[in-house]
């Protein structure tokens, strides 16, 4: 009888302990199995604002990191640049990122795709967009309009005409062009801002101005060129020695 209990307490103890079996050429265990290793602890990223500090931690190789070690400068989008380290093939498969660059852009209510006062779209033009031909031709049209329904005879989908004030009493048609190019502030600012076509309307209020509205034209392929330009523009400041992919 003693010798039974002390086999079965055996038996007990072995299948707490686990065993392996194999099925189909794959061993396995009966019991959950832990690895004693843990993965490397990554380094803390370094946050940067600007295109600019990024190139600088690179070039005087902050934390001894330099094109001769392996890392790749990696354009995420139009907002975002990483310096990354290659993969470390391993059991945990890591990638470490040291350092990342990121931009502000507007964040508040769509400039886009929907009207506003006139007001408040000659504000959020001179604000947030790049100063230029057309930018001042859209704030002729729209900071000259005079208080009275837009004519919508002549709007033919591509064409509105709205009256505008010249001089102290002369009034005259002018007409809104369409598509318009223009440039907001939608990446980093030491890059080139990307151009992209706008269909400006115009909207008949009952009281006061008319309404603007500036609508997307480009199917969003400006964010295409803008990840280009930050690549050129990190290219420009790095060389061939580094490692530059969008």
């Amino acid at each position: 009888m003693e010798a039974q209990a002390v086999a079965q307490i055996r038996e007990l103890a072995v299948e707490a302990a686990g065993k392996t079996v194999t099925i189909d050429s794959v061993e396995y265990s009966t019991t959950a199995l832990h690895d004693p290793r843990k993965p490397e602890k990554a380094p803390a990223t370094l946050k940067l604002n600007t295109l600019t500090g990024l190139a600088a931690y690179l070039l005087k190789h902050t934390d001894m990191l330099g094109p001769e070690d392996d890392i790749t400068v990696h354009v995420v989008d139009h907002r975002t640049v990483r310096v990354i380290g290659n993969l470390r093939i391993s059991d945990f498969n890591q990638r470490f990122v040291f350092a990342e660059a990121s931009t502000e852009i507007y964040e508040g209510p769509s400039f886009f795709e929907r009207f506003m006062a006139a007001e408040d779209f000659v504000i959020g033009l001179q604000a947030l967009f790049v100063r230029d031909t057309d930018t001042d031709l859209v704030l002729k049209v729209v900071g000259t309009m005079k208080e009275e329904a837009v004519q919508q005879n002549n709007d033919d989908g591509v064409t509105q005409t709205v009256t505008a004030r010249q001089g102290v009493v002369r009034v005259a048609a002018v007409d809104a062009p369409n598509p318009v190019v223009l440039r907001p502030y939608r990446t980093f600012r030491e890059v080139k801002q990307p151009a992209s076509p706008f269909v400006l309307r115009l909207k008949s209020q009952p009281q006061g101005l008319p309404a603007v509205g500036l609508f997307q034209a480009d199917g969003k392929f400006w964010i295409l060129e803008a990840i280009e330009n930050v690549r050129g523009w990190l290219h420009a400041q790095l060389g061939d020695e580094y490692r530059i992919l969008a």
